[in-house]
C-alpha cells in the first residue's frame, strides 16, 4: 500500500500515530490501510475458536496485534493508532466491527475459560454448563440466542442436523416463489400484466384494466 506522508495537513485532516514522532498521515491513508489490514486478519479471524477453554488454541488465534493498526511510517516507528484515530478513519460499519472483534479478541485472551463467541456479532459469553446448548448474547444491539453447536437460531426440540441453515432457507423460498408465479396466468394488456389464478369456472375472465 502507497502511503503519502504531508506536513502541509490541517490538524483536523490528519492521524497521528502515539510513537515519540508522532507520525501523521491523511485520514483516507488511514482508512485503507486499517481496511486492508484488519480485513486480512481480524476480520477473518476465528472468534469462536479464540475463547476455547482447550490448552491447545493456537497463538494465532489470541494475538492482540491483529486488533493493533501500527504506524505505516518506513523508519521502522513502533507506534500504533489509538482505537479514537480509527473510528475517525474507519466507515461506520467497520468501526463497530473493529470494535467488537478487538474486545472479543481481548476478552479471549483474557485467561478466562469456557467463553464461546456469539456467531451473530462476537460477543464473548461465558458458559461454564457444558450442557447448555444455547448462546444467550448480552449486547444489547444483539441480544440473539443462537445454538452453541450449529451456530444456527436456537431451535428448541429439534436436532443441528434437523435445522435448515438460512442458505437452504433462501433457496427454497426462492424455488417456491418462482413456482407460485409460473402458475400464474397474466392480463395480455402489455400495460397491464397483472397476475390472476383461476379457482372456478370457465376459463373467460374480464381483467379490470377492460
Amino acid at each position: 500500500l502507497d502511503v503519502v506522508v504531508v506536513d502541509e495537513l490541517l490538524p483536523e485532516e490528519e492521524l497521528r500515530c502515539n510513537g515519540p514522532e508522532g507520525h501523521g498521515f491523511c485520514i483516507s491513508c488511514v482508512k485503507r490501510q486499517a481496511l486492508e489490514f484488519f480485513g486480512s486478519g481480524l476480520f477473518t479471524l476465528n472468534i469462536s475458536q479464540s475463547g476455547s477453554s482447550s490448552s491447545s488454541s493456537s497463538s494465532t488465534c489470541t494475538d492482540l496485534s491483529r486488533s493493533t493498526l501500527r504506524c505505516m511510517n518506513t523508519s521502522g516507528c513502533e507506534g500504533h493508532f489509538f482505537e479514537t484515530s480509527l473510528e475517525k478513519a474507519l466507515p461506520p460499519k467497520d468501526y463497530v466491527r473493529y470494535s467488537r472483534r478487538s474486545a472479543a479478541l481481548q476478552a479471549a485472551n483474557s485467561g478466562l475459560q469456557d467463553l464461546v463467541a456469539c456467531p451473530s456479532c462476537d460477543f464473548m459469553v461465558q458458559m461454564s454448563d457444558k450442557t447448555d446448548s444455547v448462546v444467550r448474547c448480552q449486547d444489547p444491539e444483539c441480544g440473539k440466542n443462537t445454538c452453541r453447536w450449529c451456530r444456527e437460531p436456537e431451535h428448541p426440540g429439534l436436532r443441528c442436523e434437523e435445522v435448515e441453515k438460512d442458505g437452504e432457507t433462501k433457496i427454497r423460498t426462492f424455488l417456491e416463489e418462482k413456482m407460485a408465479e409460473s402458475a400464474l396466468r397474466r392480463c395480455p394488456n402489455p400495460r397491464c400484466h397483472k397476475p390472476y389464478e383461476r379457482t372456478e369456472g370457465c376459463n373467460h375472465i374480464r381483467c379490470p384494466c377492460g
